[in-house]
């Protein structure tokens, strides 16, 4: 296999039969998750670093388009992206509430449009393993309005988007799984995993089988969590009413996840403690319409139905809080609960799909206000 070098080390080309690809070095930064920038300041888009004001597109190249969970910060990004991956490293999973899926692109060629936050030193994630990376290493930027996460800027190594808040013509279609081994449930895609990351940056090297055990968590009557700061904590009592992946425009563009997962727990067996700050503003606007040229549409909900939450001091993902259900959702890689999804919904609007076996409504099922249909893996 080629290989290519980069301030993290080398890595190894996994492509058969081996080739070299454009902007190997990108991967070298995921040999260990990233830690915030040390300012809380709003900046307004694209001063956050080089990233271009003046979008160029070669003859040819594509142009991906994505936005924010309410809509005030736009992304255009020209060509393919370098890379897409999938790290399912703590940090990751705590900032967004589930593993990273993240799409690479040059800081030039990406053109950032609405205002940013960054996410603050003192709220670096809080992790007893090897996960954390020095400071200044990556830079976790949210929307200024909605607090949507959008992008994860790696200094000189590219910036990773969140890949929920593209528009994906042919899918999201992931290169590599890193730090696989802490995957809360399987991912069969067949796609290379690592147990953690290569030799070359610090990593076993070691690979894993899609069907491989990741985390187990015992079932204990009490299941704990915490954002990505630790200042918010979250404790559940028994077992969770329902878990699900759902694949509608507003999950994946607020966590910037491609593959939102989650778990419901009732009101009741839900002790949340900390500086949670509820998101007031609506999806695109009060759920009603889509921009052209965003994300695809989806089942429109009456404004209030979801109250979504994050930590006040990192912006860390908490929870989507559903009142007039009487139930709270946390992204399951908050809570430490064995996730094992029974459904898939709004599976029409999936960029990544999966093939494991549960149904895979187009909407949502009858008891939800759904149509009821099902559609092929």
């Amino acid at each position: 296999a080629s290989s290519a070098q980069g301030p993290l080390g080398s890595f190894s080309c996994l492509c058969s039969p081996p080739k070299v690809c454009q902007d190997l070095v990108i991967l070298a930064m995921f040999a260990c998750c990233s830690a915030p920038t040390t300012s809380t300041d709003e900046i307004a888009a694209p001063a956050a670093r080089q990233i271009t004001d003046d979008l160029v597109v070669a003859p040819g190249e594509k142009v991906y388009k994505g936005a924010c969970y309410c809509g005030a910060v736009t992304l255009e990004c020209a060509g393919d992206p370098m890379m897409m991956i999938v790290c399912h490293c703590s940090a990751c999973k705590a900032w967004g509430g589930g593993f990273n899926t993240g799409a690479i692109w040059a800081p030039d060629k990406l053109k950032v449009t609405g205002k940013l936050l960054k996410t603050p030193e003192v709220a670096r994630h809080k992790t007893g393993d090897k996960d954390d990376t020095p400071s200044g290493f990556s830079k976790r930027m949210v929307c200024a309005t909605c607090y949507g996460k959008v992008f994860n800027d790696h200094s000189a190594m590219g910036i990773d988007v969140g890949a929920g808040i593209m528009t994906w013509p042919d899918g999201f279609k992931p290169a590599v799984h890193l730090r696989y081994a802490k995957h809360i449930f399987e991912i069969p895609d067949g796609v290379p995993k690592f147990k953690d990351a290569p030799p070359e940056n610090g990593g076993s090297g070691k690979m894993m089988k899609d069907t491989d055990p990741g985390l187990t968590f015992p079932k204990s009557g009490k299941y704990k969590g915490m954002c990505y700061c630790g200042a918010v904590t979250m404790e559940c009592e028994g077992d969770p009413a329902l878990m699900i992946c759902c694949h509608c425009s507003a999950c994946r563009a607020f966590s910037g996840n491609a593959l939102p997962h989650s778990t419901s727990w009732t009101k009741d067996k839900v002790k949340v403690t900390g500086p949670v700050m509820n998101v007031e503003a609506g999806f695109r606007g009060g759920y009603e319409e889509v921009k052209e040229g965003m994300l695809s549409p989806q089942m429109k909900f009456p404004k209030g139905v979801s109250v979504r939450q994050v930590c006040q001091r990192c912006f860390g993902t908490i929870a989507n809080d559903h009142p007039s259900l009487g139930m709270t959702s946390f992204d399951s890689a908050l809570i430490q609960y064995p996730f094992s999804p029974t459904f898939h919904v709004n599976y029409k609007d999936a960029p990544f799909k999966l093939k494991d076996g549960k149904p895979k409504f187009i909407d949502y099922p009858k008891d939800f206000g759904g149509s009821d249909k099902t559609t092929p893996e």
